[in-house]
């Protein structure tokens, strides 16, 4: 039992620390964890595209939309990845951080708290105002701010905007609904945007693949 007691002692002091670092510099925390979160997220969603049962899965559904059979062009699909796949792309990793410390992490330090929390009591009133202004206002950014970094021009930003905007609000909703639901209802108003970080760490990954997609 002693070495689970020292792993809950030290998962309770990381905590303790955690809060009162927060509770201290509230948006150095946001920053800190927003940014480490969409990192984390990337990195998985990169392991995740270069795994076999990934690439066995995207080749099935290509196929399933081009009205062919996978089983018609096996070569295809065991195809040696090239060096260009296997290779870790670090400016993606570095371009989805960015955003998260140079954008997000600012637009939600604001949002929450000195506009939802000092302004709102209600949970379905802030999980509403979220949903229908500051998601929204997210993806505004996101695409753009990836697009300039990846030097795309105008005209390819506002073509991936047309093409997925939409579909990433509607999934927003999907995952964020519940997940801020229990932030405005349970979280305190100092850990809001940490809590949110970690759930960027599963959101990111999607995210991640959607941002780079082409």
């Amino acid at each position: 039992m002693r070495p689970f007691r020292v792993i809950f002692g030290f998962a309770r002091s990381f905590r303790d620390s955690c809060t009162k670092f927060n509770a201290n510099n509230p948006f150095a925390g946001s920053l800190i964890s927003l940014s480490g979160c969409y990192a984390a997220g990337d990195v998985v969603s990169q392991l995740i595209e270069r795994s076999d049962v990934y690439n066995r899965f995207r080749e099935r559904n290509k196929d399933e939309a081009d009205g062919t059979s996978s089983e018609a062009d096996d070569s295809a699909v065991e195809a040696p990845p090239s060096d260009e796949k296997e290779q870790y792309d670090v400016a993606r990793t570095l371009r989805l951080t960015s955003f998260a410390a140079v954008v997000e992490a600012p637009v939600l330090h604001v949002w929450y708290r000195l506009f939802l929390d000092r302004y709102f009591h209600s949970a379905p009133v802030k999980l509403f105002l979220d949903q229908a202004l500051c998601a929204p206002l997210t993806y505004a950014l996101f695409f753009p701010w990836l697009g300039w970094l990846k030097g795309s021009t105008v005209e390819e930003i506002r073509a991936k905007l047309d093409r997925d905007f939409v579909s990433t609000y509607f999934t927003d909703c999907f995952f964020w609904v519940p997940v801020n639901y229990v932030n405005f209802r349970y979280v305190s108003p100092m850990m809001r945007v940490p809590f949110v970080g970690v759930a960027s760490f599963v959101w990111s990954i999607y995210l991640a693949v959607i941002g780079d997609s082409t």
